[in-house]
């Protein structure tokens, strides 16, 4: 077979079954035998997460609470989901990976599932499922964890059949793949709870059943989870993979205007960005080791030569807690004084791999929700209760009416939903609305808002709206004019002067 044909295979996927637990039992090997599952919480009402095959054993299953598992099995033992370890051990084995293929994703959503590229590299390595077996070898070898792989073409079938793996499944070409996709049951594409229930009046029992429905009658009947599923199993659209690439050296330059002439100002700076350079190491699972800070310094106050000015600083362990570096750095600042008004400043960051406890607690710091609420509180009894408010949508028809503020009684995390194809547009009011030039005559351009914002190449609408009535009615035409740069604005006549209104933007 040519390895640069298109029946040769093109993606591997590699499964780690029940990473958490391998990783868990990787660290206590003498839970191996016992009943063992994993959870949020050590709450009785926390729901089992993934357990192990002893467990299994005993009649207890996923989303029970913990205090039923506990009735069937009275010796269980019970271990908090290691979030901050799985994350280490995703980035351990993505180098161990790193060093057997040109490029590498994770498939979002699953830990433990890794896209391998492996176009053109028979030609390198030889039989890809002599070496697909000798990777998993090497793997259970030096990582203690052992795996699965399918050497195929589109990275969602090939996962969905990575069960069907002893332990590596060679597709020779796409035919095979989808064929063997659709021999599976309807279980095995992992569906959401939702979806199981809207697809179970049908009576679909097999992938290749699902798959007839066809994508754009799936999501019309069913949403866009049903739709982009097909999509991705017929090649048609890809799933969300997350490329990985090894962690550099995270560096960041940036002017300072007004010119910093005191330490205060400094550190503040400083620290405006050490969590935007923090977060992403993080969530990769790496600490810092040391920061460097360059300053330009203005020529007008330092001779030549002395126009720059550094300094490194180094805690006795790598850390991701920023006042730790920050009251080295006002340490240092102390011995060594800025020479010179500052112009700009570097920042670069020296990444170790971090300990599962720094990472735990990097997150925990940033949803103190005791600390949120004492701030409320010092906010409310220094400037008044009615200043702490929030944002919140009303009954009204005309958009004015249709939002306003109400008294924050109670600090909640806001909730964010996935990301979609076509997520909502987003409007910005302008309040009170603007007087708007109203259009010219034909042939000549309309430019609302100026030459300097370009004139209206496109107009919608209109939209008719009208509310007050109890009041002074007022009756408008919405449309949405978009600009020559790109702009959409959301405008309005008024129906009985003929005035015209910007209302906002569009984003």
């Amino acid at each position: 077979m040519s390895i640069n044909s298109p029946q040769g295979p093109q993606r591997a996927v590699l499964q780690l079954p029940d990473l958490a637990l391998q990783w868990v039992c990787r660290q206590q090997p003498q839970w191996r035998e016992r009943a063992l599952v994993l959870s949020r919480s050590d709450h009785p009402g926390a729901r089992v997460l993934a357990l192990n095959e002893v467990a299994r054993r005993r009649r207890i299953r996923p989303h029970q609470t913990l205090a039923q598992a506990r009735a069937l099995a009275p010796e269980l033992i019970t271990q908090s989901w290691p979030e901050a370890e799985l994350l280490l051990c995703q980035e351990r084995i993505a180098q161990f990976l790193s060093q057997r293929v040109p490029s590498l994703a994770l498939l979002a959503g699953e830990p433990g599932v890794f896209v391998l590229d492996v176009a053109g590299l028979e030609g390198v390595v030889g039989p890809l499922r002599a070496w697909a077996q000798s990777l998993l070898r090497d793997l259970q070898t030096q990582e203690g964890l052992w795996g699965r792989m399918v050497l195929g073409y589109e990275p969602l079938s090939a996962r969905v059949l990575c069960p069907q793996a002893r332990p590596v499944l060679f597709l020779r070409d796409r035919e095979m793949e989808q064929e063997q996709l659709g021999e599976q049951p309807l279980s095995a594409l992992g569906l959401s709870a939702r979806l199981q229930g809207q697809l179970a009046p049908l009576g679909l029992r097999s992938v290749a059943e699902f798959l007839a429905l066809g994508a754009q009658a799936l999501g019309r009947r069913f949403g866009a989870e049903a739709e982009g599923l097909h999509r991705c199993l017929t090649a048609q659209a890809r799933p969300q993979l997350t490329p990985w690439a090894p962690v550099e050296a995270p560096c960041l330059k940036r002017d300072l205007e007004p010119a910093v002439t005191r330490q205060d100002q400094l550190l503040f700076a400083v620290k405006r960005e050490l969590y935007g350079m923090f977060s992403p190491l993080a969530t990769r699972g790496r600490a810092v080791a040391s920061i460097r800070l360059d300053l330009d310094l203005d020529p007008a106050f330092a001779p030549e030569g002395e126009q720059q000015q550094q300094w490194l600083v180094r805690p006795a362990e790598a850390s991701l807690d920023e006042a730790i570096f920050l009251d080295l750095l006002r340490l240092n600042l102390n011995r060594f004084p800025l020479r010179a008004p500052a112009l700009s400043l570097s920042l670069q960051l020296e990444p170790v791999p971090a300990r599962a406890e720094q990472l735990t607690l990097f997150r925990g710091a940033r949803r103190d929700m005791k600390a949120a609420h004492a701030a409320l509180a010092r906010l409310r009894a220094e400037l008044g209760s009615e200043a702490v408010c929030r944002a919140e949508a009303r009954p009204g028809h005309l958009p004015e009416a249709q939002q306003g503020f109400a008294p924050l009684e109670e600090f909640k995390l806001p909730e964010v939903s996935a990301l979609t194809e076509n997520p909502p547009l987003v409007r910005r009011l302008v309040e009170p609305p603007e007087p708007m030039a109203p259009p010219p005559q034909r042939g000549r351009a309309w430019l609302p808002l100026g030459p300097a914002r370009g004139a209206v190449k496109a107009l919608v609408g209109p939209y008719l709206a009208s509310g007050g009535w109890w009041a002074k009615e007022q009756r408008r035409r919405y449309f949405f004019a978009r600009l020559e740069r790109g702009e959409l604005l959301w405008i309005f006549q008024e129906a009985r002067e003929g005035d015209w209104f910007l209302q906002g933007w569009v984003q």
